[in-house]
């Protein structure tokens, strides 16, 4: 945009500002420097609706199966029938953001978990059960909406904290979750309860939606630009050139998108065709499958039914699945503060070695014949790996929206959430399966294990750092083959290596901020 003069962007604001009702001004009840911290914690808040739907099936596992008479692969499909219904909500995403925009389809995506779970809690039947778990799934996919939302909406320099919130948000639903089980626990048809108490947050969170502004950048693509214009100067302000220079990078961004659209109807194929599209594909998937075939969801859906095996009673187990959710909430709080500060890569390779290491201990907790030692090693194990599977969490979805060009992002997007969902239902559905063929120590030591050891040696060598980067400069990472950039990242890794055992830790803080 250099080459538009400043002096032509005042006019344009001017000419915005004639076109808005003079009663509008008076409305901005919120300053601009409160207002995106305001906008990403509401709209992240629906990442709560997937925590909730983790931990209350978790607590509903120890009761429904008896009272619904389900057999052992019914009882699969139910506790992964969310997982299952994100699928097609994560590939409804691109049409259903672009049709009614961001803010409607968080609209949407509370009204159909709120339908599912009513299904969920007056279930008397297998096909009720399933017909619920599926449309919750649905609303928990279009949930993704978020992160994409939060990005188009504030500035770059607290975008990190604010999208990784999301996962954050997850986290604290499982916890309420817990709570709600643990409350309802010795009530009669207390899974009936656990699993109808999230509709009360999806209709609260559906609520405070209604009072967010639309994504300024939806309604420029929709051709609103005086809205656009408007909602902007409530989130941002134009009172700093920053802040004016990214609105009309922006405006042409999305005019440029437009342009393609009409000259190339099957531009989205470029996200495999065009190599430098193809490689941010590759490393976004790749660790969509990472975080997911580690295994943390299956355990977390499952948690309640792992410490009944412990030896604990029904109730017991209810509280100490707190333990996990706990733990895993806490995991998630150093990434929030920490992803801007430290990067991306940093975030992602010491959580994940810490998370491989827990695999190890939970898997090997199950070789002691002694009991009181089985609990003890297999807890430590646990909170060991949820604590920093909750860093190593908020990394897909900051990824998946920092390493596509912008008219892919939606798009780009909208894959990785659905390969997230369904590896989450491979994981989760099979979970029963796998622990019979492989035993409890080969599933977390050779499977979760494999694929976090995996993970760590993926991390460290394709991907690449994007913090504080700008879109020309994430292009040209990626416009360079992955040979390249595994050449980089090893020789950064190399350095930090060095620095770290010579005990020059402030350098390794320093170079990271």
């Amino acid at each position: 945009m250099d080459n538009i003069p400043k002096e032509e962007w005042k006019e344009q604001i001017q000419e915005y500002e004639s076109q808005i009702d003079e009663t509008v001004h008076s409305k901005q009840l919120i300053q601009p420097k409160y207002y995106p911290f305001i906008l990403g914690t509401l709209a992240s808040m629906t990442g709560m609706l997937l925590g909730l739907d983790m931990s209350t099936i978790s607590g509903a596992n120890l009761f429904m199966p008896e009272d619904l008479h389900l057999n052992t692969k019914q009882f699969s499909l139910v506790s992964s029938g969310a997982a299952l219904g994100a699928i097609p909500g994560a590939i409804l995403l691109t049409p259903i953001n672009e049709w009614i925009g961001r803010k409607y389809a968080l609209v949407v995506c509370c009204l159909i978990f709120t339908i599912g779970a009513i299904l969920e809690a007056a279930a008397h039947s297998y096909g009720i059960m399933i017909a619920g778990r599926i449309l919750v799934g649905v609303g928990i996919g279009l949930s993704s909406t978020a992160p994409v939302y939060v990005s188009e909406s504030v500035k770059k320099e607290i975008r990190g904290k604010l999208v990784v919130l999301f996962q954050f948000n997850i986290t604290v639903g499982e916890v309420i979750g817990y709570v709600v089980a643990a409350i309802f626990v010795n009530v009669p048809g207390n899974w009936r309860f656990m699993l109808g108490s999230s509709l009360l947050w999806s209709t609260l969170l559906l609520l405070f939606i209604l009072f967010l502004p639309e994504s300024p950048r939806w309604l420029m693509k929709k051709g609103k630009k005086v809205q656009s214009f408007l909602v902007w100067k409530r989130i941002r302000s134009f009172e700093n050139q920053e802040s004016i220079t990214e609105f009309f990078e922006m405006e042409k961004a999305v005019l440029e998108e437009k342009k393609l659209a009409e000259a190339r109807p099957f531009y989205w194929l470029d996200i495999v065709q065009v190599p430098r599209s193809a490689r941010a594909f590759i490393v976004a998937n790749t660790l969509a499958g990472i975080v997911q075939l580690d295994g943390i969801n299956s355990v977390v859906y499952y948690i309640g039914v792992l410490f009944k095996e412990l030896g604990f009673s029904a109730e017991k187990s209810v509280y100490m699945s707190l333990v996990g959710g706990g733990s895993l909430m806490l995991g998630t709080i150093p990434a929030i503060l920490l992803l801007d500060k430290w990067g991306r890569r940093m975030v992602g390779i010491v959580p994940s070695i810490v998370v491989f290491f827990g695999c190890i201990i939970i898997g090997c907790s199950f070789l002691s014949k002694n009991t009181k030692t089985y609990e003890g090693i297999y807890i430590w194990g646990l909170i060991t790996y949820e604590l920093f599977s909750g860093s190593f969490q908020s990394l897909p979805w900051l990824t998946f929206a920092e390493v596509y060009p912008t008219y892919l992002r939606s798009f780009g997007m909208t894959i990785a959430d659905a390969f997230i969902y369904l590896w989450a239902f491979t994981v989760t559905y099979n979970f029963t399966g796998m622990r019979n063929a492989m035993t409890n120590t080969g599933l977390f030591v050779g499977f979760y294990g494999g694929i976090s050891l995996f993970g760590v040696i993926f991390i460290i060598l394709f991907l690449p750092e994007l913090k504080g980067k700008t879109l020309e400069e994430v292009d040209d990472i990626f416009s360079q083959p992955m040979k390249e950039i595994a050449r980089q990242n090893l020789h950064s890794s190399i350095n930090t290596m060095k620095k770290l055992f010579s005990g020059r830790w402030k350098e390794i803080i320093d170079t990271s901020s």
